[in-house]
């Protein structure tokens, strides 16, 4: 049977900014592809994105699941900056429905990231999402698609149904940004980003500043850490 792509997810909280270039982690060995950044505020009158380096965040695709546990696992020696978090997560996410298309892949088609998927789970299981956006012509409508960003991120922090939600902004900025949120169940997605707004609105949204679009939807295989002062471990048990 073909292994199953994997996908980690690392984060962390700092007490303080962090300069350009403080983190010093190399990039995975072994990983399918791997990006690091910083959280993205998107509360600017320009419409352009700005960074928080208080937070970091670390993505990687992987060929299989005990590739992505050994990466989880040994995380504090890959990335010594932890030590000096005030909050950490780490999650580990199998993928298993994924479309649209963005600038990681030779084609630049999201599936081409992962080659074997995984089974859908229950409608009661927790999900992981991954989108990503990237920016075309900033000069067309990118004020308008920042506006509709924060006004999705900000109805989604009152939501209960949505355990965690970040917008990387990678280090190369050349990279379409990922924004990873983490659902009680596939059934709240369908609810809250489908059929509610803002978010059902934003995603009719068709101007120039939106140049592609993907996403992929992850089975959750583990969760650890405390973010924002929710146990992910907690609350995803409680979920399921």
């Amino acid at each position: 049977m073909a292994p199953l792509s994997a996908v980690t997810v690392i984060a962390a909280r700092f007490s303080r900014p962090l300069s350009r270039g403080e983190d010093a982690s190399a990039r995975p060995e072994g990983a399918t592809l791997a990006t690091a950044g910083t959280e993205t505020s998107w509360d600017t009158a320009d419409g352009y994105p700005r960074r928080e380096r208080s937070v970091r965040i670390w993505m990687a695709i992987w060929p299989d699941p005990g590739a992505a546990e050994a990466h989880l696992s040994g995380r504090a020696d890959h990335l010594p900056i932890l030590a000096e978090a005030s909050e950490t997560i780490a999650l580990l996410g199998i993928p298993f429905s994924c479309h649209g298309n963005l600038n990681w892949s030779a084609d630049g088609d999201v599936s081409s990231l992962y080659p074997h998927l995984g089974k859908r789970p229950g409608q009661t299981q927790p999900i992981l999402v991954m989108t990503s956006l990237g920016i075309g012509d900033p000069e067309d409508g990118l004020v308008e698609f920042g506006q509709g960003v924060k006004a999705v991120r900000d109805a989604f922090a009152k939501n209960p149904s949505v355990l965690l939600d970040m917008n990387m902004l990678p280090d190369l900025p050349v990279i379409d940004g990922p924004t990873l949120t983490l659902w009680r169940s596939e059934r709240e997605i369908i609810h809250g980003a489908y059929r509610s707004d803002p978010h059902k609105t934003a995603m009719t949204l068709r101007n120039g500043a939106t140049a592609r679009a993907s996403f992929t939807r992850m089975a959750v295989v583990s969760a650890e850490g405390v973010w924002n002062g929710t146990d992910l471990g907690k609350a995803l048990a409680a979920a399921g």
